[in-house]
């Protein structure tokens, strides 16, 4: 066989596996996140750090239908795993450490247990919201129909 295409075949192959690697370990991240929030009871303050079983540098949430290149242009770096949004109430949280998406929260309140109140937060200026973990991000917790709905109240 021409040895740039057993080049080219490795590298492709290494390609995928790193790609599903990062999948995994998100939607790892994402299920631990997930399990941690349905352990939450009634309304109560919370830190977002201590509801991440995972390190993170910083989190970003973008207003709805923000396109991917804003994303990946905001966060420095493109990722398979970051989908827009598509209405405006779905989830979209996307967790980053060292230029990796570490959990990527996503979806409707309805099918994964929890939802984000962002909408006060977002300035005239910006179409996102930037969480760094060393800040302790504040939220209030509101049990509604078995979801569990976050409000910022500080970054």
């Amino acid at each position: 066989m021409n040895r740039k295409i057993i080049i080219g075949i490795s590298i492709l192959i290494l390609f995928t596996l790193g790609v599903t690697f990062s999948n995994s370990k998100s939607e790892k991240n994402a299920k631990k996140f997930q399990r941690v929030v349905n352990t939450l009871e009634e309304s109560k303050e919370v830190l977002i750090n201590d509801l991440t079983e995972f390190e993170w540098d910083s989190a970003y949430v973008f207003k709805a239908y923000t396109s991917k290149e804003k994303i990946f242009n905001t966060i420095g770096f493109k990722s398979q795993i970051i989908e827009e949004t598509v209405s405006e109430g779905m989830n979209q949280l996307i967790f980053v450490k060292d230029k990796q998406v570490v959990c990527f929260l996503y979806g409707y309140p309805d099918n994964v247990g929890y939802g984000f109140n962002f909408e006060d937060t977002f300035s005239k200026v910006e179409d996102y919201i930037k969480l760094n973990y060393k800040d302790s991000p504040i939220f209030s917790t509101e049990k509604i129909d078995n979801i569990i709905y976050f409000t910022c109240l500080a970054l």
